[in-house]
């Protein structure tokens, strides 16, 4: 509003005037930033941590390692990159890449292998189902 009225009125911004500006806008890009970092870095570790866990099952024998598969599950909406949008519902074995529309090889949402065009700001999901191959093994 201060740079407008300035400008309406033909008038410089004051030294302090800037500087107030200046503040309020690093305030709000430095917030913004950090919220999508800690957005991405969520996400990240959720996806990851179901894998690990999946992982570890079939590590302690819990369940047969081909009992158990990865779907890409997209936010659903306008915002989807088109590369996402390519991976919805694709369901991969364990230990299988998943692939986007720009060709690249994901393990999860948010991997950090992966190029930043494809992890950027990402809200993808990893769905955990089971494949109805394999029984599972019990625990004793």
């Amino acid at each position: 509003d201060m740079a407008e009225e300035a400008v309406e009125e033909d008038r410089p911004l004051t030294a302090a005037q800037v500087q107030r500006m200046e503040a309020a806008y690093r305030g709000t890009v430095l917030a913004g930033g950090l919220l999508a970092l800690a957005e991405f870095e969520a996400q990240q570790a959720t996806n990851l941590g179901s894998q690990l866990v999946m992982e570890q099952a079939v590590q302690e024998s819990v369940i047969a390692p081909e009992a158990w598969a990865q779907r890409w599950r997209t936010a659903r909406d306008e915002r989807v990159r088109p590369s996402h949008r390519a991976m919805e519902g694709q369901v991969r074995l364990r230990g299988q890449p998943f692939r986007s529309g720009a060709g690249n090889l994901l393990r999860y949402p948010g991997d950090p292998a992966a190029p930043p065009s494809d992890t950027r700001r990402c809200r993808c999901v990893l769905v955990l189902q089971a494949t109805g191959v394999g029984a599972a093994t019990a625990v004793g």
